[in-house]
This record gives structure tokens, sequence and C-alpha cells, in this order.
């Protein structure tokens, strides 16, 4: 019975500095493991951040080269067009000529000053003799100036944006305007200038909004048209503003978003990537980490064990002479 005394009281003496080891080496490791997720993420929030910050002003800067481009066109063709029949034969090849050799429009057309549509290409249009009603085309016969309309549904139903140029003839009388017309929802120079965005690993997109924070280019081709200036970034943006942020966008998705302004139109360009794949991959990396130090610590928690075993062997050996020698037994010397 006094043996096993004594060998209890050595287990637990074992056990309790077995413990203690063990516990401090596993609180070390999930400190370091938490200190690593942090610093990770952090690494990678700011790492993505900056790139989504980098994609949207080159692409910023890509749109108003394309935008001032197009412009620059309309604003040539009115001048052909200031003293040329507005209707007439030349005039229909002229306008097919424009749009075959100008990536820019899906058609062009020509209104009167009476918004009365006088020649369109392609002429399947069979819009000619018609009569334009749309806000936009009014605003166009009203101001008389250079424009760039907000999405809206043409008089062919389809959701356009219109760039429009007055013409004037020699003596600076007003003629009308000519119109090249980009449908959102189909093949136009969007993605052609900007690329067909296909799903990648990341989830990371990016889309424009008109100064209105309207949807003029999206992955999702039905939210075109679509009003986000609920949206934290596209409130930035119709602010004048440029930068990043993250932010939830319209659809409760937490993302983390680069933003640049296209100041020639007041457009925006957001570049955004999921908050989601941050985490994700923060805790991937972080996995793979632990699980490639698992050996090494199971090695050094062996070790630790085996070091404590033998570190309170000589404890053990003393208790069980102290023991003894209380109780008046004879120790060997």
């Amino acid at each position: 019975m006094v043996y096993l005394t004594k060998t209890n009281k050595g287990v637990r003496l074992s056990l309790t500095l077995t413990a203690i080891v063990l516990f401090s080496v596993c609180a070390a490791f999930a400190l370091n493991t938490f200190v690593g997720y942090q610093t990770q993420k952090k690494s990678l929030t700011d790492n993505t951040l900056e790139m989504n910050s980098i994609t949207a002003k080159e692409l910023s800067r890509t749109t108003q080269t394309m935008i001032e481009s197009m412009q620059e066109t309309m604003k040539t063709a009115a001048q052909f067009f200031s003293s040329a029949e507005l209707g007439s034969d030349n005039a229909i090849r002229q306008l097919d000529f424009l749009r075959n050799t100008v990536p820019y429009f899906n058609s062009v057309a020509i209104a009167d000053a009476n918004g009365v549509i006088r020649s369109t290409s392609p002429s399947t249009l069979h819009l000619v003799g018609e009569k334009l009603n749309s806000a936009q085309a009014q605003q166009a016969l009203q101001t008389k100036k250079p424009l760039i309309s907000e999405p809206y549904r043409a008089i062919t139903g389809r959701l356009i944006v219109m760039v429009s140029h007055p013409i004037y003839d020699p003596d600076g009388e007003y003629r009308g305007f000519i119109a090249g017309t980009i449908y959102l929802q189909e093949e136009n120079v969007f993605q052609k200038i900007l690329g067909n965005q296909s799903k990648n690993r990341s989830g990371s997109y990016f889309y424009v909004v008109d100064a209105k924070g309207n949807l003029l280019y999206h992955p999702d081709r039905e939210r075109l048209g679509e009003n986000v200036a609920s949206n934290p970034v596209v409130r930035e943006l119709m602010n004048g503003k440029s930068g990043h942020m993250a932010v939830v966008n319209t659809k409760n998705v937490p993302f983390i978003a680069g933003f640049s302004l296209v100041a020639k139109v007041g457009w925006g360009i957001v570049s955004q990537t999921p908050q989601s794949y941050i985490a994700e991959s923060v805790q991937h990396l972080v996995t793979r980490m632990a699980i490639l130090s698992a050996p090494m610590l199971a090695l050094l928690l062996a070790l630790v064990i085996w070091f404590s075993l033998r570190l309170s062997a000589p404890l053990n050996r003393l208790a069980q002479l102290a023991s003894r020698y209380n109780r008046g037994e004879a120790i060997p010397v």
C-alpha cells in the first residue's frame, strides 16, 4: 500500500509537469496561429485592395480614351453632314461606312431638327420617318450640345446608351443631330474594349456605372440599366471621388473594392473581390501551415514529455526517500 501511494505521488508529479509543458506549447502554437491568421488576412486584404484600385484606374483610363474617341468620331461625322442631304443615299452610305469602320456603335442614325429620323445604319432598323420622343432624344434636341445619355429603352425596345452630336449648317443653323447607339444587352464596345468577364477563382469582377449610378457594364447582363446609387462605392463615385474601401453591395454581399472616376463624363469603374475569398484563402493558408508543422509539433511534444519524465524522476525519488525518513524507515546509503 505504501508503494502504491508513493508511485501515485510520483505519477501525479510527472503528469503535472507534463500538463504544464503541454499547455504552454499548445498555447504558444494557438497564439502564433491566431497572430499569423490576422497578419495574413490584413496583408492579403491590403494587397487585394491595392490591386483592385490599380485595375479600376487602368480601366477608367481605357474607358475615358474610348469615350473621347467616340465623341471625336461623332463630331467629325456631324461636320460632314453640315451641308449634306440628311436623308440621301449618300448619307446612308456614309453612315454604313462609319458604323463598319469605327468599332464603337451598334447603330448610327441622323435625326432632323424636329426629331424625325432621316437616315439609319443598319437600314434594317426601319426607323426612317419615325419621330423620337424619348427624354434623351428631346434633351439632345433642346440643348443642341454633344451628349452621352444614361441607359434608356429606345424606340426599338433595346436598352441603349446614345452618344450624340449636333449638326449645324455652314451658316450656323441647327439641322438636327447624329447619334451612335450602344446596345447594352448585346455584343457591344464595352465587351470589345473591356473584355467579356468570365468567372474566376476569386470571384472578382468589375462593372461600369454612369453619373447617376446606372449600370452600363456588368457580368450579369440582366442587371444592365439597374440603378445602384445606394451602393456606398457608387455614391463615392457620384461625389467625384476615387479610392478603395470595404463595402456591402446592393445584394448584401461584402466586398473589398477599388473604384476610379472617368472624369470626362462622370462615369465610374468599380473592381471588387468578395471578402469571403480573403477569409477562405487565409484559412486555407493557415490550415496548410498547421498541417505542415503538425509532425514537428508532435515530435516536440514527445521530446518535452520525455524530458519532463526524466527531470521529474529525481524529484520522485527524493519524495519517496523523504516519506520513508518521516516514517522512521531505514534509508539505504
